[in-house]
């Protein structure tokens, strides 16, 4: 009984990993031109006009897009799938769990995320904005 325990947890853990395995690969098949990124971050990083806003608002937002553009050109974690929905998720998600908020307890929000389905939420919304923008 321990064994057929076992060969069906392996199993479980083999269709989870050939799952992940061909959700990366179609994510880094996915191309995606500079203009749908540009329009991608256009909606999920709007600049406030001053008018309507303050230029507190105004500067936080033009910090959040130039470093989610410098993960998305620059950064080694990001930038070798730059050009695909892989890269563009990767810099989304790269900056939710390594720029964004302090650095105080960064692991144990990060952690509450994943458990609480935030991260999962934010990179459903980064993927459903790519299909928006026809990339």
């Amino acid at each position: 009984m321990k064994m057929q325990n076992a060969r069906d947890a392996l199993g479980i853990i083999h269709r989870g990993i050939d799952a992940s395995t061909a959700e990366i690969t179609a994510l880094s098949n996915w191309e995606v031109s500079s203009t749908e990124f540009s329009r991608v971050m256009d909606i999920m990083c709007p600049v406030p006009k001053l008018d309507d806003s303050t230029q507190t608002a105004v500067t936080r937002a033009e910090n959040k897009r130039a470093s989610i553009m410098g993960l998305y050109k620059h950064d080694a974690r990001v930038s070798p799938w730059a050009g695909s929905a892989l890269g563009v998720l990767q810099a989304f998600n790269t900056w939710e769990h390594h720029v964004n908020g302090s650095s105080k307890n960064r692991a144990e929000r990060n952690m509450l995320n994943v458990m609480s389905g935030k991260t999962e939420k934010s990179d459903n919304k980064v993927l459903e904005t790519l299909r928006l923008v026809g990339a």
